[in-house]
């Protein structure tokens, strides 16, 4: 685990305080760590981001849905923060519509969707379970709901957008869609993104 194990910690406080009568809502936790990256392409610069904190705190915003369909769980986020260079803009990424199979940890088809924000930059692509293509650039995978170190329910899974062998495999740009981005985790081009979502809702609270 990265640095949200004192979180976890406040958030097991939090617990407490909601199980002694206080009315504040338990807020959800994030923790995504990626790259915008250029995959070679021209025009453009890297980006590192950093979701790391509560809903509400600290400029974060945490929405995170996790349910159940005739063809198995569903899950949708999406979380934003500050750019910590600009902090008049917001950066945000989001994963819509994905239905998955807990047997796999993959998704079913490709009904889900990526969106990464930047700035007045929207770049979109479809999930799928398998290697990033053309047809769905994003590769979504090892998805579980699990516990944290503290015992709060959360959902976690891994991300990668683009193929650095192939500059047509990417995030498009909504009105550009000639211009790709790839997303990964920071310490490698080729790696997956993870994230982890505490208490996302849907997920049962602990007693």
């Amino acid at each position: 685990m990265r640095r949200l194990s004192l979180s976890s910690l406040a958030l097991l406080s939090l617990l407490g305080l909601a199980g002694c009568g206080d009315d504040e809502p338990i807020e959800p936790l994030a923790d995504f760590r990626y790259t915008i990256g250029c995959g070679g392409r021209s025009g453009c610069f890297s980006k590192d981001r950093d979701v790391n904190g509560f809903n509400n705190e600290g400029g974060i915003t945490v929405s995170c849905t996790a349910g159940s369909s005739a063809m198995g769980s569903t899950l949708a986020f999406r979380l934003s923060a500050l750019d910590p260079v600009d902090m008049r803009t917001r950066f945000s990424i989001a994963l819509s519509n994905v239905i998955w199979n807990e047997s796999t940890g993959l998704p079913v088809g490709t009904s889900g969707q990526v969106t990464v924000t930047e700035g007045g930059n929207t770049y979109v692509g479809t999930v799928s379970g398998g290697t990033p293509s053309i047809e769905a650039p994003c590769q979504v995978s090892n998805l579980e709901k699990t516990m944290d170190e503290v015992g709060n329910p959360q959902i976690e899974g891994d991300v990668l957008c683009g193929a650095q062998a192939d500059k047509m495999i990417g995030l498009e740009q909504r009105g550009a869609m000639t211009i790709r981005r790839d997303l990964y985790v920071p310490e490698s081009e080729t790696g997956p993104a993870h994230f982890r979502i505490v208490l996302c809702d849907g997920l049962p609270l602990p007693e």
